[in-house]
């Protein structure tokens, strides 16, 4: 079950659970639905090859005569051509194998270390279940080139940004924005926010860590007893980071798109697209600033309503996010826009461009 303490983790420098993990993959799963080319690619949970080793362990039927769940048929019958497995070594690190069926290939990345080997006992397992399953199948080890982290806690972001990279199309991880990028992972699987039903799970299928059917309901967010604002704050944060990139002239389309589902999933200028850099207003008052040119149109969920620059202020400050408990998730969400905003700044720096005082002219950060 999914809480929205576990979404939090996606705000700050720290390690992704897999609660996490499985969910980001089930919004993939669901996100490539009915796509041709996605038909024939399989994610599997972080428990699946748990579950392939306690089948192994059990004694009492062999192997091979055990039932197959529908993908491992899939598999056999030759209709899945790559199958993602993210990997967890010694609860410390994700990798991912890409099981390339068609050429038996399995393919490992690391983004620690781009030389690095599937652990022993984990490849005579992925060969084992893989043998029963395509017999005639002789699978050798390759690398799968993954973005390699600057950090030590970015690995399951880039284990399910590469996923969602290779099933959806989706841009790869940039070791120089993880918060960025972090914030777009966090904005996405906040859409299931109160969506299913009561209890579900992300594991909906007859073997855990592997869905049955093709229909995957993402799991239920479930609301922790400090978050009562969650869903505000989310679709804040979406707000937040989009008006202050729109109004900057960056480029937002990676993390805002019309194919792309988040709880602000069309948020455009009125006037037909953000300012050029070279063209930005200069040295505006506050006023003018909070009153006019931020005006835009935001959808969430269907609603269409008109915003601007004071709409937002007015927002966030009836939030209780300054005043919130110490252990608070809404403080990550706080945290993790001022980080996204702070590498906002080091890509205008990095253009030339003249370096905003957000705190200032915007008043944009959550901390004055």
């Amino acid at each position: 079950m999914l809480h929205t303490r576990d979404l939090a983790l996606l705000l700050g420098p720290h390690w992704l659970d897999d609660e996490v993990l499985n969910a980001g993959c089930d919004w993939i799963r669901q996100q490539s639905l009915g796509s041709p080319s996605t038909k024939s690619s399989l994610i599997l949970g972080t428990h699946y090859l748990t579950h392939i080793s306690n089948r192994l362990a059990d004694r009492h039927i062999p192997f091979h005569l055990r039932k197959r769940s529908v993908f491992e048929q899939r598999i056999a019958a030759g209709s899945i051509q790559s199958i993602f497995i993210p990997i967890n070594i010694r609860n410390i690190h994700w990798t991912l194998v890409k099981v390339d069926c068609p050429r038996s290939l399995l393919a490992y990345g690391d983004s620690l270390n781009r030389r690095a080997t599937i652990p022993p006992e984990t490849r005579a397992l992925l060969l084992r279940w893989l043998a029963d399953l395509l017999p005639q199948a002789t699978f050798t080890e390759t690398s799968l080139a993954v973005p390699q982290q600057e950090d030590g806690n970015s690995c399951g972001v880039i284990v399910m940004t590469e996923i969602a990279h290779h099933c959806l199309g989706l841009p790869v991880f940039e070791p120089k924005e993880p918060q960025s990028i972090r914030m777009e992972c966090f904005l996405r699987l906040t859409t299931c926010y109160g969506e299913s039903d009561e209890g579900g799970d992300s594991d909906d299928g007859e073997e855990e860590g592997i869905p049955d059917s093709q229909g995957v309901d993402l799991p239920q967010l479930v609301l922790w007893p400090t978050d009562e604002d969650f869903a505000s704050a989310a679709k804040l944060a979406a707000i937040e980071v989009q008006t202050m990139m729109t109004f900057l002239g960056i480029d937002t389309t990676r993390l805002f798109d019309d194919s792309a589902p988040c709880p602000c999933s069309v948020f455009k200028p009125q006037d037909g697209g953000p300012p050029s850099p070279s063209n930005r207003t200069r040295g505006k008052s506050d006023d003018d600033l909070q009153a006019g040119d931020a005006s835009a149109r935001i959808e969430s969920h269907g609603t269409k309503q008109e915003i601007s620059f004071r709409d937002v202020l007015r927002t966030r400050d009836e939030l209780p996010i300054l005043t919130s408990a110490e252990d608070n998730e809404l403080d990550g969400i706080a945290l993790g826009i001022v980080a996204v905003e702070a590498e906002i700044l080091q890509r205008i720096d990095a253009l030339g461009e003249p370096r905003y005082d957000l705190q200032h002219h915007l008043h944009f950060s959550l901390f004055h």
